[in-house]
């Protein structure tokens, strides 16, 4: 059975599961954990420890779960492209929806995170310097400092053209948030947790404080990688082995790593600062004098280095808006679109150092929501639902075209497109091999949009087949169709699938616009306020 090869990633036939996981792991982990791991301590300051660990729980398997119904709905239709799965499943209508959502959640966070870049870097240089540090330095709220480094790090990182290139700086950068976790570790140990004997840290009570909102709603966006999951699976090894990939490194991040670091920093940083603990974790002291500017410099340094995934991703989607889908880039084109990226969302933090991120949280709140929580849904049951739409729409979907390197359902080929289709369909999961779906004609059509054929849509138990001698494993949540769940023999089994690929997905969806409208009232009082 042939395979339909994504080219974007040199060599993917050569690469071994393995090895592929962990390059997705190391540069998913940079990507998901960006600023979002300073403010954290803080929300664990306002909501105690029992709630901040249930609320970080309960949104990191929300994540994991729109993230892998992403991924695998990618997989089915045979896209690693954001914005053609949107066109596949709703038409122009949703591709443009989805791109414009894309682009103002991703360059509302770049201009957020230059201005946090601009805030560490001015307390580094600060702390190492002292009073015999250039006044033109540390003028401007850290202008000089952050356009330094935009400019020296972040734009020509930026210009690689694969996002799993930066494997070697996403693994320095997740080093240097070791570096951090370490070293509060150890202090709040040596102190003895001082915020937990006074009391000001509470275990297991819950304090109704005017900043508990806030402390929840830090929480609430500190576990999205989903932008960046699609340009991932472009680079993964071609079919099903990529889907299991990337939906299990996906879940890993999420679950795992992420939830990790941030239980552990944030208990351990609000134990020992309690109520004092800033908003920025940084701002507290914790080795003293030039070492806390040192550790400054380093932290100034990976929040750079993370910017660069979400830059990237940025480039492909304004590679889409202004090409079209489906097109070659040049050398030139690329690092256009990359300057021109960087240097934007750089100069609305050079115009607005302190109010940036008030600003941009209002769209990061929104945006969050519909892009992580929203789409990936809307995309599942869309599929659930009505498989034979999506179908249809695979051929006219210009991502999907072979000039793309996308595996495209149902498209003629030449003499071999009987077989080559055969094979697009089993490897999506849209038939078992030897079912009327399997067995798709050769016109490359429309046609393959029959009842007949989506009968059989999203038979994921087929891949989990296909993927069981594969390291790090199958992937075990099951995508069916409602029709494949109407045939369960068993009521319990029908009202289990039921709720594991519907009634869990709205929960989700829910606790998705919960958060954002918490996150959106906080963020207008406080651009109100400033």
């Amino acid at each position: 059975m042939p395979e339909v090869v994504l080219e974007h990633w040199p060599h993917p036939r050569a690469e071994s599961s393995s090895r592929a996981f962990t390059s997705a792991l190391i540069t998913l982990t940079l990507s998901i954990l960006g600023s979002s791991v300073l403010p954290v301590p803080y929300a664990f300051s306002r909501t105690g420890v029992l709630l901040g660990l249930l609320t970080a729980l309960a949104v990191s398997l929300a994540n994991s779960l729109t993230g892998t119904l992403l991924v695998r709905a990618a997989g089915a239709c045979g896209t690693s492209s954001y914005e053609a799965l949107a066109e596949t499943l709703g038409g122009p209508r949703w591709r443009a929806f989805t791109q414009s959502w894309l682009v103002l959640l991703l360059f509302g966070t770049l201009c957020g995170d230059f201005a946090l870049v601009a805030d560490t870097g001015r307390l580094a240089v600060g702390k190492l310097a002292g009073s015999a540090a250039p006044h033109w330095l540390l003028a401007g709220q850290g202008r000089v400092i952050v356009a330094l480094l935009g400019l020296g790090l972040v734009l020509p990182l930026s210009c690689l053209k694969h996002i799993r290139k930066l494997e070697q700086a996403a693994a320095a950068g997740v080093a240097l948030v070791g570096v951090l976790t370490v070293i509060i570790i150890r202090r709040c140990v040596a102190d003895d947790f001082p915020a937990v004997r006074s009391g000001e840290l509470d275990l297991f009570h819950v304090r109704l404080t005017p900043d508990l909102p806030e402390a929840i709603g830090v929480l609430s966006f500190a576990f999205y990688v989903h932008p960046m999951l699609l340009p991932m699976l472009a680079e993964m090894p071609a079919g099903a082995r990529g889907v299991a990939l990337t939906a299990r490194a996906n879940q890993l991040v999420t679950s795992g790593v992420a939830l990790a670091i941030y239980s552990v920093i944030g208990v351990f940083a609000a134990a020992r600062y309690g109520l004092a603990t800033g908003g920025d974790v940084l701002v507290n002291e914790w080795l003293g004098g030039a070492w806390d500017g040192a550790l400054d410099a380093g932290m100034a340094l990976y929040l750079a280095l993370s910017m660069v995934p979400i830059v990237l991703t940025l480039r492909l989607q304004l590679d889409a808006l202004i090409l079209g889908p489906g097109r070659r880039t040049s050398r030139a084109h690329t690092m256009q679109v990359t300057a021109a990226s960087v240097l934007s969302s750089l100069g609305v933090a050079l115009c607005f150092p302190t109010a940036a991120e008030k600003m941009f949280a209002i769209t990061g709140a929104s945006a969050v929501c519909v892009v992580c929580y929203a789409l990936p849904v809307a995309f599942h049951l869309r599929l659930f639902y009505r498989p034979a739409s999506a179908v249809a729409r695979c051929a006219s979907v210009p991502d999907l075209a072979p000039s793309a390197q996308h595996a495209l359902l149902g498209t003629s080929l030449g003499p071999d497109a009987n077989q080559h289709n055969a094979s697009t369909l089993s490897l999506a999961g849209w038939g078992r091999p030897g079912s009327p779906a399997s067995t798709a004609p050769s016109t490359g059509s429309a046609r393959l949009a029959s009842a007949e054929h989506a009968a059989s849509l999203a038979h994921w138990a087929d891949l989990d087949d296909k993927l069981a001698g594969l390291e790090p494993g199958p992937v075990t949540l099951e995508y069916p169709s409602v029709h494949s769940v109407r045939q369960e023999p068993s009521v319990a089994r029908r009202a289990a699938a039921m709720t594991q690929h519907v009634v869990l997905p709205l929960l989700v969806l829910v606790l998705g616009f919960l958060a954002s409208g918490v996150g959106l009232v906080l963020a207008i009082q406080q651009l109100l306020a400033s």
